[in-house]
């Protein structure tokens, strides 16, 4: 779920991870991260993780928890939405290391979750060295740029 608030109430943490009982795993504060002015409001992702089908009332049940945990009243949320991808993680089969993408393919310069230092597991800082290995790839190509 992504939502928007006036105010931050990670308290400027950026990444929380949920120890106890709670409808999602992570609260994610991407403008303790990215700076408010892009978006004007403060964007707080709730991440889940499940398998099968979402349990009857699970939005609201999510909205519910976080402004009981983060002491929010619903309305100050200014809009919310819950998005549900069944492929939001990598699904690690036989042989997938020998078949992850080179930080470059065709003139387009990757890097992610599957690139090569998130295998086996993702991670904040394997992303962070996928993506200065793309920008060391391109600076190398384009000199001049």
């Amino acid at each position: 779920m992504t939502l928007a608030l006036d105010r931050d109430v990670t308290d400027g943490i950026y990444w929380l991870n949920m120890k106890d009982a709670a409808p999602y795993g992570a609260v994610v504060s991407h403008t303790n991260f990215a700076p408010l002015e892009w978006y004007g409001e403060h964007i707080v992702y709730l991440a889940s993780y499940f398998t099968g089908r979402l349990p009857e009332g699970f939005e609201h049940s999510m909205l519910a928890d976080f402004c009981r945990r983060f002491s929010v009243s619903e309305r100050e949320v200014h809009w919310h939405r819950l998005a549900v991808d069944p492929y939001a993680g990598p699904v690690y089969t036989t042989g997938l290391k020998n078949r992850l993408p080179d930080y470059e393919e065709h003139g387009l310069f990757l890097a992610g979750m599957f690139s090569p230092p998130n295998y086996p597991e993702r991670s904040m800082n394997g992303s962070v060295v996928a993506g200065q290995e793309a920008a060391k790839r391109v600076l190398a190509r384009y000199p001049d740029a």
